[in-house]
């Protein structure tokens, strides 16, 4: 297919194409006469509940100027690009028809998220937009939309792309059964070849820094969906509560020392006085987080209180269980950032692992004004504390990284089968250790 023909933009003219991008919204979903009646979330999982004490969530802090963060990145990296390129790749499609090729593929876009290419998506998506169901509605139309949108745009100022790329960063849906297992639903992840070969001629290498984020994070943040119903305002709003509290409600095993997990049957330290606890190897934090805000959060009294729809409609027990679930699936992926979603609402958060704290953005509707922007700053972001944490990991490797586990569940000479059922604790969520 041949490449589409653009309009020749003087520099300030691309730049305010940009812009306009970046004011862009979400559109509005719409439910339809089939959405689930579901309105829960479920408790947190085996997994969830088996975190080493040190790495569950301690506190929630309420912290609104994240979003500032983020928009500042997104406009910091644009200047950082036309200050260097002088110019940015064009913007503009000659002819509607040349979208043609720009929205075939699915899941990545290698073109500027123009007007013209806007326009067809929502239009090809009209009636998806109308109907939603459930959770994987909401994600399709967030992977197919916005998400892939700002990527292209993300990936191109960050990496200083000589053409609009998704490049190295991809966005992926789970793919693995997550009913016991904490598998977020979508990752951002970086990696080392381009997602689109045809023009990977053009993309410049990846930097020996950035091959180290893919060997040691190589995934940037997490995503949790929520249907329509399950993540109404009542439930976001909950989660800004917490941050009312000293400590958060952390839900443990219920079956303490006696539990499987912590003390399995026919394991060698079955009969020792102490129960095996659960380590996650961890990264340090950036020694200057990408988000300055964090220093300056609002205390309890600033938050703002509860809207007459949350108040009819809370549930705290639910805001509580998928904090818990958000944490327990960055601790996982040992990532920073993370974002919950439910197609009408939108929360970011920022994870400190020094104390384990979490940072959460206020409640976003989608269809806000700029929402584009704040997206693309989040995925640059992202990005970023991943190169400060690599150099900080470079230059004290051992500062905070969890001890070696001296037993493996998961070794092939484990038989006993109500052992070998834990083995997943070891090689996909957590690492047994002895306690000392």
């Amino acid at each position: 297919m041949t490449s589409p023909a653009h309009k020749v933009l003087e520099p300030l003219e691309e730049i305010a194409a940009v812009h306009d991008f970046f004011h862009s919204k979400l559109p509005k979903l719409v439910p339809g006469p089939n959405h689930t009646t579901s309105t829960s979330t479920r408790p947190p999982s085996r997994l969830d509940k088996h975190l080493d004490p040190h790495l569950a969530l301690k506190r929630v802090v309420y912290c609104p100027s994240i979003i500032d963060d983020f928009a500042d990145i997104a406009d910091h990296s644009l200047s950082q690009y036309v200050s260097q390129k002088s110019t940015l790749p064009p913007t503009e499609l000659e002819h509607a028809s040349d979208t043609s090729d720009a929205i075939e593929d699915p899941s990545y876009l290698e073109r500027f998220p123009g007007n013209l290419i806007r326009t067809d998506e929502l239009s090809a998506m009209h009636l998806e937009l109308q109907s939603i169901i459930n959770e994987e509605s909401v994600r399709t139309i967030y992977a197919s939309i916005l998400a892939r949108q700002c990527l292209t745009v993300a990936s191109t100022l960050a990496f200083q792309l000589p053409i609009w790329s998704s490049g190295y960063l991809r966005w992926e849906k789970e793919t693995a059964t997550k009913d016991n297992f904490g598998i977020a639903d979508g990752f951002l992840r970086v990696v080392d070849t381009p997602v689109k070969r045809r023009n990977a001629c053009q993309l410049p290498p990846p930097s020996d820094t950035f091959r180290k984020i893919v060997k040691e994070y190589p995934i940037l943040a997490v995503w949790e969906f929520k249907n329509l119903l399950a993540g109404r305002k009542a439930i976001f709003e909950g989660i800004r509560e917490l941050a009312r509290d000293d400590i958060f409600p952390w839900t443990l095993c219920e079956y303490g020392d006696l539990c499987g997990i912590t003390r399995a049957p026919g394991h060698p330290a079955a009969s020792s006085e102490e129960p095996f606890v659960y380590w996650k190897k961890r990264g340090p934090d950036a020694p200057i987080p990408v988000c300055k805000s964090i220093s300056e959060p609002l205390s309890a009294h600033q938050i703002p209180a509860m809207s007459e729809d949350g108040l009819a409609s809370a549930n705290i027990t639910h805001s509580i269980h998928i904090t818990q679930q958000v944490w327990a699936q960055m601790v996982k992926n040992d990532t920073t950032f993370a974002c919950l979603s439910s197609g009408h609402l939108k929360m970011y958060f920022y994870r400190r692992r020094q104390d384990s704290v979490l940072f959460i953005s206020d409640v976003i509707s989608t269809d806000m004004k700029g929402t584009a922007k704040i997206l693309t700053g989040f995925l640059i972001a992202t990005l970023r504390d991943a190169e400060a944490r690599v150099n900080e990991l470079e230059h004290s490797p051992h500062a905070t990284w969890s001890e070696t586990n001296p037993y493996k569940v998961a070794n092939t000479t484990v038989t006993n089968p109500e052992v070998r059922k834990y083995k997943v604790a070891q090689t996909l969520f957590l690492m047994p250790t002895l306690r000392s």
